[in-house]
């Protein structure tokens, strides 16, 4: 079993120690600091422990459902703690977030994942504080291609070229206007984008508002824009 790792010829390489069952156990860095892997009964990580707290903080995970996922991670700081709850779909695994009050960086913050449609396609998010500060919704067409998004009175509409998943046609919709952007993309027979023409209304029928087309080299990467 091996219980150390590492590279010899460079005496302030990473070093790795491990336990008895494989996993890693600590991790020395070339700058001299160390991070030592705790685990839970079960085997799952539960903690990550920093001996340089000030510029690396210690990380628990806990509250683990019975498939070994942490539903609590506890980042510590300076004056308190940032707390992260996730939550599971039972099917489909689609994970929803919630931030502590007083976070450092997303206090109050949650993005709750809607229910997955009847075929356990995602259906979108609710991004909130307390209230809601923005609703995303998903559809799909009959291929189970995304076909719309909608959020805060705007839609995106997409089709597709035949048998492909790649999108030819983007129409933007605001609840406030029934006749729309449309944005349609061109492509070769690789599927690389090779156009994009964008068209809105104007005077009873429609006028280009951008266009661009790109050119690619012998290696397929683009290398020229033309508007």
């Amino acid at each position: 079993m091996l219980v150390e790792k590492k590279y010899h010829g460079d005496t302030t390489g990473i070093r790795y120690t491990y336990r008895a069952d494989g996993k890693v156990a600590s991790r020395v860095w070339k700058r001299g600091v160390t991070t030592t892997y705790g685990y839970n009964s079960q085997g799952d990580l539960s903690s990550i422990d920093q001996s340089d707290t000030a510029a690396n903080p210690d990380v628990a995970y806990s509250n683990f459902d019975r498939q070994g996922r942490a539903t609590t991670v506890t980042e510590a700081r300076s004056g308190g703690s940032d707390v992260t709850t996730l939550s599971y779909h039972p099917v489909t695994g689609e994970v929803s977030t919630s931030y502590n009050s007083g976070h450092s960086l997303l206090s109050g913050l949650s993005v709750a994942m809607k229910t997955p449609d009847s075929s356990g396609r995602p259906k979108g998010y609710v991004l909130g504080n307390g209230t809601t500060l923005q609703d995303v919704e998903y559809g799909y067409d009959g291929y189970s291609r995304l076909g719309s998004v909608a959020s805060g009175g705007l839609t995106l509409g997409y089709t597709y070229y035949d048998g492909t998943s790649i999108p030819k046609v983007v129409t933007h919709t605001l609840a406030s206007s029934v006749v729309p952007r449309i944005e349609t993309r061109h492509v070769d027979l690789a599927g690389r984008t090779t156009g994009v023409v964008t068209t809105v209304p104007s005077g009873g029928g429609r006028a280009i508002a951008a266009s661009a087309g790109y050119l690619y080299n012998s290696r397929g990467l683009r290398e020229k824009l033309t508007r």
